[in-house]
């Protein structure tokens, strides 16, 4: 069984209504959190598993024996959380993920994957991407008009434009590798059907993701940025050296948060920090997971120490799950709202061209 972890609905918010979520403190040592659970979990029980503790890839997180539930409906956290940190075009992660998922046995898989992206978890004869053969930012639906739908009633043109130019972009650097993303996400999905365990899609909506990350920037940055994915798009031939390491490590997401923080600092809130803490909620606090005993989470490298740091420091950062995927509820005045609509449907139909033309490019007819 394959679910979601309930984040649904189309966010409006504006740059002024973003709530900026900082990452884990200086400070903040997971390879301690990774070591203390190497010691007092792992080791106890799954020694077969102590090589990637040590090896800093498996972490482990125990519900405290003092927990008590916030929560009024019913809700328990799971006894034990298990995370795996992997590199996304890497067979070694697939066969870590593999082990771990054997040797828990876990009620849940969590994987960094949400609806619109699932496609990626299956193989290309299994898989419901649409089009072709999927990759991290892949459509997935039961044909093209549901997930075109489905993408713009969530994120909107913007989004579907960006999204099409990091499908490129992704498709390029599978092309340089020789291989396609995401192999440990179908490794993870495999063995937990093999063990009955439910798949959770415990990623937030790419569409949210991108769409928060646009409306971060000010309106030349926006410019700025389509400049410089637009730009990108050429260079299909010669990869950089960097965009294929920054891939091996992680997702294509994290890849433009490494390429582009420099440049554009507001995006790195919203592209990674906030999915950090998101992942974070879907492996601890969702319906999906209530009660569980054991829940394995498959999350790239670049998540694994801000995703510990939201496990294991509770509401460390005052932001509540409805922040991280926006409001819908931000009463405005006639005026601007009408103000708003018209700029907006200026910007987007200007934007459908580019969108489509993208689009078309990253999907070739045939």
């Amino acid at each position: 069984m394959t679910t979601g972890t309930g984040a649904t609905g189309r966010t409006s918010v504006q740059a002024s209504k973003i709530v900026k979520l900082q990452g884990p403190p200086e400070k903040f040592d997971h390879k301690g959190v990774i070591s203390f659970g190497a010691r007092h979990i792992i080791e106890k029980q799954y020694p077969q598993l102590l090589d990637l503790a040590e090896k800093g890839v498996l972490a482990a997180v125990q519900r405290p024996a003092d927990y008590v539930e916030r929560r009024d409906d019913g809700y328990r956290e799971p006894e034990v959380v298990f995370v795996v940190g992997t590199a996304h075009f890497s067979e070694q992660s697939a066969d870590d993920v593999r082990r771990v998922v054997e040797a828990v046995q876990p009620e849940n898989v969590v994987l960094e994957v949400c609806k619109s992206r699932a496609a990626v978890i299956y193989e290309p004869t299994q898989s419901a991407g649409v089009g072709r053969t999927p990759n991290d930012m892949s459509l997935s639906g039961p044909n093209f008009a549901a997930a075109l739908l489905r993408s713009a009633r969530l994120g909107g043109n913007t989004a579907m434009l960006l999204r099409a130019v990091l499908s490129a972009q992704a498709d390029r650097v599978s092309a340089a590798l020789g291989t396609r993303s995401g192999v440990e996400m179908r490794s993870g999905r495999a063995a937990a059907e093999r063990v009955g365990a439910q798949i959770v899609l415990g990623d937030r909506p790419i569409e949210i993701t991108l769409q928060r990350a646009w409306a971060a920037l000010s309106w030349r940055q926006r410019w700025q940025l389509l400049s410089a994915l637009w730009q990108s798009r050429g260079e299909a031939a010669d990869v950089s050296a960097d965009a294929v390491e920054a891939m091996k490590d992680d997702d294509v997401i994290s890849s433009v948060v490494a390429e582009y923080s420099a440049a554009f600092p507001e995006m790195v809130s919203p592209l990674l920090h906030e999915r950090d803490m998101y992942l974070a909620w879907s492996l601890k606090r969702s319906k999906a997971v209530n009660g569980s005993r054991a829940v394995v989470g498959v999350v790239g490298k670049g998540h694994l120490r801000g995703v510990l740091y939201h496990l294991v420091t509770p509401d460390s950062s005052g932001l509540r799950f409805r922040d991280l995927v926006g409001s819908k509820n931000v009463r405005l005045s006639r005026g601007e709202r009408l103000r708003r609509a018209g700029k907006r449907l200026a910007l987007e139909a200007l934007l459908a061209g580019g969108c489509y033309a993208a689009w078309t490019a990253a999907f070739p007819p045939g």
